[in-house]
C-alpha cells in the first residue's frame, strides 16, 4: 500500500497525500473543524447550501456548474459531518487525472482555485450573505429536518442517539435545532462563516497519480492567505459515560414498527487501539 505523506504548507493549512496511479480520477478534500455545539450544529447544515450557491467570480450556481464543467465535469461536494466533539465542514471534489485528458491539460490546480474560491470568496451582498438564499436555505433546512422525523427508519436510529447523548449539553436535538432555525438570519450566519475562517485549521488531504509536492504548491498558489488568528485544537475521541439504560416508546400513525437500540462499547476511533476495526466489523454483522 502506497504511504501516506504528511506537509504542512501554512501554518494553518497541511496536506496528507497517498500516491497511486490504480484510479482514473483523484480525490481531493477540504476539512474544517469547529467544537460542537447546539448552536454551530445548526449554523454549519446551513453553511453548505450558501457556499454552493455562487462566489465572487461565479456569482450563480449556473456559472458555477459550468466551470466544472470545463474541468471533465469536476464533481464537487460540501457537507457538514460531526467527528465526535467536533463539528465539520467538509469539501470534497473528485477529479478526472490528468493522464486521460486532452492534451495533458492541467484539471486539479484549476479545482482546487474553485475550491478556494467557494472557501473564501462566497457571494456576498452589502459585506453580508444574499437575505434570498439564506431563507430558501432556512425553509430547505426546515423541510428536511421534518422530513426526518416523518421518516420512521431514521428517526428511530436519530431518536436513539439523541437518548445516549442525553446527558452531553453540546448534543442538539432535531427539536431544538427546529426551534433555532427562526432566530438565524444572513447575518448571524455569515458571522459564524467568519468565525470559521479565523478559527478553524484547514486540513487537506488526497489520492490520486499527482506528486504529493506538486499538489502541495497548488494548494499553497490558492490557499496562501489561509492564517487563522487563533486556532481551534481538534478535540480528540473519549469514551463517553454509561448514563444507563434508556427506554422511549413512540406512537406514529405507522404500518410497520422499528426498533433501534443503541450500545456504549468505550471503543474510540485513535490510533491507541485496533479495536474500532473490530467493532465496526461486529457492527456489520449485526447491522441490516
Amino acid at each position: 500500500m502506497p504511504a501516506l505523506q504528511h506537509f504542512s504548507i501554512t501554518d494553518s493549512l497541511h496536506l496528507s497525500c497517498i500516491r497511486t496511479d490504480r484510479f482514473k480520477t483523484g480525490v481531493i478534500t477540504l476539512t474544517l473543524c469547529l467544537p460542537l455545539t447546539r448552536e454551530n450544529a445548526l449554523m454549519n447544515m446551513l453553511l453548505p447550501g450558501v457556499l454552493r450557491r455562487g462566489t465572487e467570480r461565479y456569482p450563480d450556481m449556473a456559472s458555477l456548474n459550468r466551470r466544472l464543467d470545463e474541468l471533465y465535469a469536476a464533481c464537487v461536494e460540501i457537507r457538514s459531518s460531526r467527528i465526535g466533539k467536533n463539528l465539520a465542514l467538509v469539501v470534497c471534489a473528485e477529479v478526472l487525472d490528468e493522464a486521460y485528458a486532452v492534451k495533458g491539460e492541467p484539471i486539479l490546480p484549476n479545482v482546487i482555485e474553485v475550491l478556494a474560491e467557494m472557501l473564501l470568496h462566497p457571494r456576498t451582498v452589502d459585506g453580508c450573505f444574499d437575505e434570498a438564499i439564506v431563507r430558501q436555505e432556512l425553509r430547505f433546512s426546515k423541510d428536511s429536518i421534518r422530513s426526518e422525523i416523518n421518516n420512521t427508519r431514521s428517526f428511530a436510529v436519530i431518536r436513539c442517539m439523541e437518548l445516549m447523548h442525553r446527558g452531553d449539553p453540546t448534543y442538539p436535538t432535531l427539536k431544538e435545532m427546529e426551534e433555532q432555525i427562526d432566530k438565524i438570519d444572513e447575518k448571524s450566519l455569515y458571522a459564524y462563516y467568519q468565525s470559521l475562517l479565523s478559527s478553524a485549521s484547514l486540513q487537506a488531504f488526497y489520492i490520486g497519480s499527482m506528486e504529493p509536492e506538486t499538489v502541495a504548491e497548488y494548494l499553497r498558489e490558492s490557499f496562501d492567505a489561509w492564517h487563522t488568528a487563533s486556532r481551534f485544537t481538534v478535540v480528540p475521541p473519549v469514551a463517553d459515560p454509561t448514563l444507563g439504560f434508556a427506554e422511549e416508546t413512540l406512537a406514529m400513525p405507522v404500518s410497520q414498527g422499528k426498533l433501534t437500540m443503541g450500545f456504549r462499547t468505550g471503543v474510540c476511533a485513535d490510533d491507541s487501539s485496533d479495536e474500532i476495526y473490530t467493532a465496526i466489523v461486529f457492527n456489520e454483522l449485526l447491522g441490516d
